[in-house]
């Protein structure tokens, strides 16, 4: 969107400032309407759970969610309903930057929760092609007075990439880990054995069919390239061989889903079960015995999940030479692997003791502020902002 016409939208919106801003209303996006998930839904849910009626919810999404009917309020992004309670909202929770072309008034608080943890792949000022990119941005760090962080070094990077001051950083860890912390510190390494009756539950939404319930799951979850708005993924991963290798290794009979990351283009992949559409990444990862994946801050999240988890970049070579990252691949949680053969010797070789301490040593690394209590400390912070 040109900045001309972001001045022009932002200026008429500005008719809405004949509304009062009600104190104890709060507004969630996640994805720009596009799913109930993510950060936004876990803050949501511990709001509901600690403080109910005292507070009135909001949900921006494009399609009504069966779950959020008597909940909450729900509208569709960009309607006239959207602009009115965005502009009238006290706080406005999101996964990410508020849009420019909203004029955010100086009454209310927003809260980027972001969409990712850990330090990986460059962002914002980082990767800004173009001027108008720049301003874009500049507006964004203009109207975010918090933003969540999972560690020091997020908020050391993000701080530049972004412009958001780095006192405005909250250091409590994304609130949507917090059911992977507990997960393990109720259930151990044999989380979705225990709960089991869940994970059957979470198998059937996905569309796994129930004589797959009992196999082992791998989850293969690359994150796109190219442009952010035509984001692309090629496929290069050799399924049996991987599978195969699974199968050696930890034993037991092997099924692969497969998530795509929302920014690619439609992709088909067979030999296996896509869940790309499944809203609540945290559920697929909770069912999860192994993860694949490449550069995609889902590595950070599953990590607390204690189980084996690698890393598949046949293009690492051309990603390192477009200096693409925060943090070297070998000092990521997981061992890496720029080919096929490799990444089954990874499989083959796994150690657990080894994979645990490289993940400790990853955390320390990166300053890991996760606790388990993220949900909690979030919806205090905001409390304490809508009875300010």
């Amino acid at each position: 969107m040109r900045l001309w016409k972001i001045r022009c939208i932002r200026l008429i919106l500005c008719i809405f400032r004949i509304f009062p801003v009600v104190n104890n209303r709060i507004v969630f996006v996640c994805n720009y309407g596009k799913s109930y998930a993510c950060n936004p839904k876990y803050v949501f849910k511990a709001l509901r759970e600690k403080y109910g009626e005292k507070l009135q919810y909001v949900w921006v999404l494009n399609e009504k969610h069966p779950e959020l009917e008597g909940q909450a309020v729900q509208v569709k992004n960009k309607s006239m309903a959207f602009f009115y309670y965005m502009l009238t909202a006290r706080v406005i929770v999101g996964n990410n930057a508020l849009g420019s072309y909203l004029p955010k008034r100086s009454s209310q608080c927003f809260i980027n929760t972001w969409h990712g943890g850990g330090a990986y792949k460059k962002v914002h000022f980082d990767v800004a092609v173009s001027d108008t990119d720049r301003k874009i941005y500049e507006i964004f760090a203009r109207q975010t007075d918090c933003h969540l962080s999972s560690s020091k070094l997020f908020t050391e990077c993000m701080a530049v990439s972004t412009k958001v001051p780095k006192e405005r950083f909250l250091e409590v860890g994304m609130p949507r880990n917090d059911c992977l912390l507990q997960s393990l510190l109720q259930n151990g390494e044999t989380g979705s054995e225990e709960s089991a009756g869940d994970r059957s539950l979470i198998l059937k939404r996905l569309g796994v069919k129930e004589e797959l319930w009992q196999k082992k799951i791998l989850l293969y979850a690359p994150t796109f390239r190219g442009e952010t708005n035509h984001g692309y993924f090629e496929n290069s991963m050799d399924i049996p061989a991987v599978l195969e290798s699974l199968e050696k290794r930890f034993s037991g009979e092997w099924i692969l889903l497969f998530r795509g990351h929302p920014k690619m283009l439609r992709i088909e992949m067979e030999q296996c079960v896509c869940v790309t559409g499944y809203e609540d990444m945290q559920e697929i990862l909770l069912c999860a015995d192994a993860l694949i994946t490449d550069f995609s801050s889902v590595m950070w999240d599953y990590m607390f999940l204690q189980r084996p988890g690698f890393l598949y970049i046949p293009d690492l070579e051309e990603l390192e030479k477009e200096d693409r990252f925060y943090t070297k691949v070998k000092d990521w949680p997981f061992e890496y692997a720029r080919s096929n053969h490799q990444l089954c010797e990874i499989i083959e070789h796994y150690e657990k003791q080894k994979a645990m301490d490289k993940i400790e040593a990853h955390k320390r690394l990166l300053g890991n502020v996760e606790t388990g209590q993220a949900c909690e400390k979030v919806s205090d912070y905001i409390y304490k902002k809508v009875c300010s």
